[in-house]
């Protein structure tokens, strides 16, 4: 990220732990390798409270869901457009501004008089590198908290783009796709990879040699 991405961005990192003492371990960790970028608010740090999860026993496809709303509640009012990344990948050069881009296009060639409830999408695997209007994320919260031991992210998401674009045509398969890709929308080429089973000293070594 550049200085003017940084100036248009805010990085939160959910530490998805119940166990206080792991979460504050998480915390030092992360004050000790970016305590600039604390200070100059580009990251903000949350975890929930020990009794967020109903039920500790419930699948990780659960949490997931109820870990999702607890991010997008706080992040909702913080920015204009929302980002769901993971922590296992390496990112192209100036990502944030091929993003914005893409964004601000498609907004602008947006029909008003279609609903908003528009995803771009920057990877086709699961839930991850999905961007939306910070103003639409209610309506995907309150998804995700009414179907998260029903459902997983995903087919929370296809769920709610379904009951808005496809009630009239719901029989029709074909045309309830169509109207679908109208609101979700795919960026062509790719802006991350994916590296699993990597330290992060090593990711940032990869980042430092210029990986492009």
């Amino acid at each position: 990220m550049n200085e003017q991405e940084q100036d248009d961005t805010l990085i939160v990192v959910y530490i998805s732990e119940s166990n206080e003492d792991e979460v504050q371990q998480i915390v030092e960790k992360i004050e000790i390798r970016f305590q600039q970028q604390l200070n100059k608010g580009l990251i903000d740090i949350i975890a929930p409270a020990a009794n967020y999860y109903s039920d500790m026993d419930m699948s990780w496809q659960s949490k997931q869901n109820l870990d999702l709303a607890y991010l997008m509640a706080y992040a909702h009012a913080k920015g204009v457009f929302y980002v769901q990344l993971v922590d296992d990948i390496m990112t192209r050069r100036q990502f944030i501004t091929s993003m914005k881009r893409f964004a601000l296009i498609k907004s602008a060639l947006a029909n008003p008089f279609h609903p908003s409830r528009n995803v771009l999408d920057f990877c086709e695997a699961g839930f991850i590198e999905k961007l939306f209007k910070a103003t639409e994320l209610p309506y995907l919260i309150t998804y995700l908290q009414l179907y998260y031991n029903d459902m997983s992210a995903l087919d929370v998401l296809t769920h709610l783009i379904e009951a808005k674009m496809c009630r009239q045509v719901k029989k029709d398969k074909l045309q309830c796709q169509h109207l679908k890709a109208k609101l979700w929308q795919r960026f062509n080429s790719n802006l991350f990879y994916h590296i699993e089973n990597i330290s992060l000293e090593d990711k940032l070594k990869l980042q430092l040699g210029g990986k492009d």
